[in-house]
């Protein structure tokens, strides 16, 4: 037959916020019933009609670096530094920073200061850290921005399950770190790290639905991730279970540091051009750190947040419990090739 050659264009990365152009050279030929042209695309060494400093860090990227938090992610970056667990942007101060999570910001409107949220690592498809040259749509911010991207459900089910921890065998925390070998684990904190995910179509209106004749328009996919970090730190020689006065019980607080998160996220894509994202996310974490007091405006010495002066007695120190819950609804509809809005 007398026709163009298919031409299938792979390895395109198409970041959130940004035009990505894709060139195509069809030539008319005799071809088979078949036969087609791969092309491999390949991302440029820069941009060069990008105004701003940003660096985008990928779901694949995460999956590969040993990384457990966001926070984790961020101090690998150019130009950004970590320092008493607070994260530092080319100099300025961790309130000068936005944090934004599917772009709403997650900050504490009266303290200035983020990652009151926590998100788990496996449910992040994207980081896109801005150092400089911020664009009109972002405000707020002094010396950088940080837009998380959470993921969307899959055409297919999808799950992920990981485990991990860094302390096997015996563990006794009583047991005195300097000056014994009687301990086997005396370099572990006793931490235990849990993540699992599902992804894919949402049941009732892709099947049950349609079973009893119900049909709605488009598709609606469904994503869903629990994350667990549960910690001795340096604490390891009175290692107990924290009583927190927000839950009636401290299923929650089995050691010194106890960090959860859970989210869910529908997306309905109505048509290819209109789409609506319901997402939910709650994160709560219960721990003695005196850093945690930042979040109340009240002022606190720059300091890794280990409580010295009780470090023998944490039984009469004060115990943090942090719940912060997001609920987010977004309307995308594209109305050409070159404009749309969102809501």
């Amino acid at each position: 037959m007398i026709r163009f050659k298919q031409i299938q264009n792979t390895g395109v990365t198409v970041n959130p916020g940004e035009t990505t152009k894709l060139h195509f050279k069809l030539e008319c030929t005799v071809l088979a019933l078949g036969q087609e042209v791969v092309v491999i695309g390949k991302k440029p060494l820069f941009d060069i009609e990008e105004t701003a400093s940003k660096r985008s860090i990928s779901s694949a990227e995460i999956k590969a670096e040993a990384v457990e938090s966001v926070r984790d992610i961020l101090e690998n970056q150019v130009g950004v530094v970590r320092t008493d667990n607070e994260i530092h942007i080319r100099g300025g101060r961790s309130q000068d920073s936005a944090l934004l999570v599917d772009g709403i910001s997650v900050q504490d409107p009266l303290s200035g200061t983020g990652f009151g949220l926590e998100i788990s690592t496996d449910a992040i498809e994207e980081i896109e850290v801005i150092t400089g040259g911020f664009k009109a749509e972002f405000g707020q911010a002094m010396s950088g921005l940080i837009n998380i991207k959470t993921k969307e459900g899959s055409d297919r089910y999808r799950g992920s399950l990981s485990y991990k921890r860094d302390h096997f065998g015996s563990y006794n925390p009583s047991t005195p770190i300097i000056g014994t070998f009687s301990n086997r684990n005396r370099q572990s904190f006793n931490t235990d790290i849990a993540e699992v995910s599902l992804s894919g179509p949402e049941p009732l209106t892709q099947k049950i639905l349609p079973a009893l004749g119900i049909n709605l328009p488009g598709n609606i996919r469904v994503f869903g991730s629990l994350f667990m970090n549960i910690s001795d730190t340096y604490v390891r020689n009175s290692a107990r279970q924290l009583v927190s006065s927000t839950f009636n019980d401290s299923t929650f607080a089995p050691r010194e540091l106890n960090n959860w998160s859970g989210l869910l996220k529908l997306t309905w894509n109505f048509t290819p051009t209109m789409k609506l994202i319901l997402s939910g996310n709650q994160s709560v974490a219960i721990n003695q750190n005196t850093q945690s007091l930042q979040t109340n405006l009240e002022f606190v010495e720059p300091n890794p947040g280990y409580p010295y002066r009780f470090q023998n007695n944490l039984d009469n120190f004060n115990t943090f419990t942090h719940i912060n819950k997001q609920l987010a609804l977004a309307w995308t509809h594209t109305l050409s090739n070159q404009s749309f809005y969102e809501l």
